[in-house]
C-alpha cells in the first residue's frame, strides 16, 4: 500500500494513505516497520472520526429554504447578489452544531 510521510518524531512516521474506500487516513508507524514494508493501516490509527461528533438532521433543507424567504431571499438573483444574507443565514442555523461538535471535542478530549 503507498503511503506519503506527514511527519517524523523519533522512531515514528506519521504517514498519510487512502484506505480501501479511498478515505485518507492517518497512521503512526516505526520507522523499522516501515523497512519491512508495513501495511500502514495496521499502524496506531492517527485521527478522529469528527462524523460522529455531529447531527445533520436538523437544520433540514426547507429551515434553509424558510430561513432565506423570510429574509427576503427568493430568487437566485437575490441569492446571487446577497452573499452576506446567505452566510448569515448558514452561520444562523448551523451555529448550533458547531457550538455540539465544539463541545463533543472537549468532551473527547478530557475523556483520553
Amino acid at each position: 500500500m503507498q503511503y506519503d510521510i506527514i511527519k517524523s518524531k523519533n522512531n515514528l512516521r506519521l504517514v498519510e494513505y487512502e484506505n480501501d474506500d479511498g478515505i485518507k487516513c492517518r497512521s503512526w508507524l516505526t520507522a523499522t516497520a516501515m523497512g519491512n514494508d508495513a501495511d500502514p493501516s495496521e499502524g496506531v490509527p492517527a485521527s478522529i472520526d469528527f462524523s460522529k461528533f455531529v447531527n445533520f438532521d436538523h437544520p433540514s433543507p426547507i429551515d434553509f429554504d424558510r430561513e432565506l424567504k423570510r429574509r427576503g431571499i427568493w430568487t437566485t438573483s437575490e441569492l446571487l447578489a446577497e452573499p452576506n444574507t446567505v452566510m448569515g443565514v448558514l452561520q444562523h442555523l448551523y451555529g448550533p452544531t458547531m457550538a455540539s461538535v465544539l463541545q463533543k471535542a472537549q468532551q473527547f478530549e478530557k475523556e483520553t
